[in-house]
């Protein structure tokens, strides 16, 4: 994004909080220009924009397992995620959770709706793609 606002480049692709943390507070070299960039979700009339994937889980040997699972119930609670959308300006993972103004400046958006499992079992093929590409 920086890139945009020097000039360098026309077009940019982000994660969306790195633009919304710039719209909420001061970001070197961004946050004076932010105005200069526009924002588009791709795909939207289509499959969706695709969206990055975060999980949690508990060690099957953890030695605190109850006080683990409680630690991730809360990370899904509403508290939590409205903590995460103001904090870390992400969308909520939790449906109907507000939005932090510096996310809602984004606007909604359509995610893909691809399951995890189809993503895992085409790792493989990816990655043999990638290697023939020379990709690094």
């Amino acid at each position: 994004m920086r890139g945009i606002v020097s000039g360098e480049c026309d077009i940019a692709m982000s994660n969306t909080y790195y633009f919304a943390r710039a719209v909420r507070k001061p970001v070197k070299g961004l946050s004076d220009s932010i105005d200069m960039i526009g924002w588009v979700f791709p795909n939207q009339n289509d499959i969706g924009a695709h969206m990055n994937i975060s999980g949690g889980g508990v060690a099957v040997n953890a030695p605190n397992k109850e006080n683990a699972v409680k630690f991730l119930e809360y990370l899904a609670s509403e508290q939590a995620q409205e903590y995460f959308s103001a904090g870390n300006d992400e969308y909520p993972a939790v449906p109907g959770v507000g939005l932090a103004p510096s996310v809602a400046k984004l606007g909604i958006f359509r995610p893909d709706t691809i399951e995890l499992s189809d993503i895992a079992d085409n790792i493989g093929v990816a990655q043999d793609i990638l290697n023939k590409a020379g990709w690094k």
